[in-house]
């Protein structure tokens, strides 16, 4: 089967370069494809996703390997899988991911991020152990003689899609749940794709031309990175009305070649070393014609992965944002603000993000950012927005991730411009302390200017990061002080303590705190000479001792105050510097 896909990659798609000139029947799609059918049964399918998965939690294991050949053993530092905030509407399934390597993280995960794909993709769900999904990947790869076995049992939810990609692999401790939440995606698939149907035979019969084509479109309650959907959408959106009346004979010309890239493989000890088989990709070239005049051209390259393995799949297309292509062409000053305003409402979702990048009308924006029920069109729509109280509201209320985030950014961008009330300090601090996202909170509390609230992101937030920023807004010497002493991060403490100016405090962190990097920066703050000494003979680590005695010596202190301490060179702060957190 391998080589029968490469051989069809090869003389099906990329001999040397093929040129697709996609000219569909000039027939205007008005209806937005939306889930239409039967509505109950869709919410309960999808009531049912979001519950299966909303169930799963956090999953913990660790993988042991055996390799058969050599006998040796090795095992992973742990792995820690979960999901959370699980919305399951519109044919679209949207959560929270986070994938952790080993017991203790510090700081970002492994992997995190808001993720989503629409059941419409969906070809197939398959359950099956996480052994038996690891061992036919070895089995499959260059290294049949490795076993793999994880710890405790793990069983794995594999969604693939209709051409038999993985979208996403959820893992569950319990067998049972894992076959419910794979029935429940299939459920929904077979219920969404119906819908579907239903809503195209609805088309009337001078649509019916163009009905193959929005088949292969994809859903159009997102955006697509598919190349070939992301073709087929900007043929549809070239036989929009408006576009049509402004550039007659418009069309899309697509280039591809090949594109590959070499790959070494570093050896595990005592491990044999194979490299995998190194995947082939593709770069699209797209050019928007009107005769023999190139009106927008774009270009698309596949990302080919830092590292490969048995799972690398043997092809991997380039994603193709078909946005920026539509986007240079709307910069045209051949469509006025009424034309952008019409594209602003197609439904393709690529036509309204580039629409919106277009747009200066205020009102239609704002309309966009709150109403459309894309997260990338709104981001593009935040993006143009300049009425700072819509954007607080937005930063604080969208119920995406991105938006806030980009909402935030724009807040941010106002602020070094000058431009701040109160009202953003009441929104920044509602953001800084009630949103989900450790990232938007981090943001907004690097933005605060309210003591306060600052101080009380600094003792409650769950995250380092995110009190490690309220510390850097802080003058309150009396915080500094409690978080100096108490947090559980050595991070936020070392921040804490590097602002303090009370001796007395600055004594207590150097006698009791627990880490060297705290104690070797409240050193260099130190004036008291008799604490100074004291840390000179009695810390634990020769590196703090060294730089009490430099410290001495610099502030002139008397020899007698630190005998017996080891008087060996410290190269003090710049060395320090190159080890500490943070700043």
């Amino acid at each position: 089967m391998p080589n029968r896909h490469r051989g069809d990659f090869m003389n099906g798609h990329f001999a040397i370069a093929s040129i697709v000139s996609m000219v569909l029947a000039a027939t205007p799609i008005r209806a937005q494809a939306s889930p239409g059918g039967d509505e109950s049964k869709l919410g309960a399918a999808m009531k049912r996703i979001e519950d299966e998965l909303g169930s799963i939690g956090r999953v913990s294991y660790t993988i042991y390997l055996h390799d058969n050949r050599t006998g040796s053993n090795w095992k992973d530092q742990g792995n820690v899988f979960e999901i959370s905030r699980v919305r399951a509407e519109g044919c679209r399934v949207a959560f929270h991911s986070y994938f952790g390597v080993g017991s203790a993280v510090i700081g970002p995960p492994s992997r995190e991020n808001d993720r989503s794909f629409s059941l419409l993709e969906v070809g197939d769900v398959i359950v099956t152990s996480a052994d038996s999904d690891l061992n036919a990947q070895q089995r499959a790869g260059s290294h049949p003689e490795y076993q793999n076995h994880v710890d405790p049992p793990i069983y794995e939810m594999i969604v693939r899609s209709t051409d038999g990609k993985t979208i996403q692999v959820f893992r569950s401790y319990d067998e049972n749940r894992a076959s419910r939440t794979a029935d429940a995606i299939k459920e929904g698939t077979a219920t969404c794709v119906t819908n579907q149907k239903a809503e195209f035979e609805q088309l009337d019969a001078e649509s019916l031309a163009a009905r193959p084509s929005i088949l292969e479109a994809g859903d159009f309650n997102a955006v697509t990175r598919n190349k070939s959907q992301a073709i087929v959408r900007i043929n549809l959106a070239l036989l929009e009305p408006t576009i049509r009346s402004r550039i007659s004979g418009l069309k899309a010309i697509v280039v591809t070649s090949p594109e590959s890239r070499n790959y070494s493989c570093p050896p595990l000890p005592g491990f044999r070393c194979a490299p995998a088989r190194a995947p082939v990709g593709e770069r699209v070239i797209i050019r928007l014609e009107q005769g023999n005049r190139t009106l927008a051209e774009g270009s698309w390259m596949t990302s080919f992965p830092g590292s490969i393995d048995s799972s690398t799949p043997e092809f991997i297309g380039a994603e193709v944002t078909g946005e920026h292509l539509l986007t240079r062409l709307l910069q045209s000053s051949i469509f006025s603000a009424g034309d952008l305003i019409e594209l602003a409402r197609s439904p393709i979702p690529e036509l309204r993000i580039s629409a919106a990048a277009n747009l200066s009308d205020q009102n239609e924006l704002t309309k966009l950012a709150v109403d459309d029920n894309v997260s990338l069109v709104r981001q593009a729509a935040v993006r143009r927005i300049t009425d700072q109280n819509v954007l607080a509201k937005i930063a604080a209320g969208d119920k995406d991730t991105e938006v806030r985030k980009v909402a935030l950014e724009c807040l941010s961008f106002a602020k070094k411009a000058g431009v701040e009330n109160l009202a953003d300090q009441a929104q920044l601090a509602r953001i800084a302390t009630e949103d989900p996202n450790a990232s938007l909170r981090q943001s907004a509390t690097g933005k605060l200017t309210d003591q306060a609230v600052l101080a009380k992101v600094a003792s409650d937030d769950h995250d380092w990061q995110v009190r490690l920023a309220a510390v850097r807004g802080i003058t309150d010497q009396v915080v500094l002080a409690r978080i100096a002493t108490t947090d559980s991060s050595a991070q936020v403490r070392w921040a804490a303590s590097d602002k303090l100016t009370d001796q007395s405090v600055l004594a207590k962190v150097v006698v009791e705190d627990q880490d060297l990097l705290v104690r070797l920066n409240v050193v260099q703050k130190l004036t008291d000479r008799t604490v100074l000494s004291k840390v000179a003979v009695e810390d634990v680590d020769k590196r703090v001792r060294d730089a009490a005695v430099k410290r001495l010596e610099t502030c002139g202190c008397e020899q007698e105050f630190v005998a017996g301490a080891d008087l060996g060179r410290f190269s003090g702060d710049g060395e320090y510097r190159k080890l500490q957190y943070g700043s």
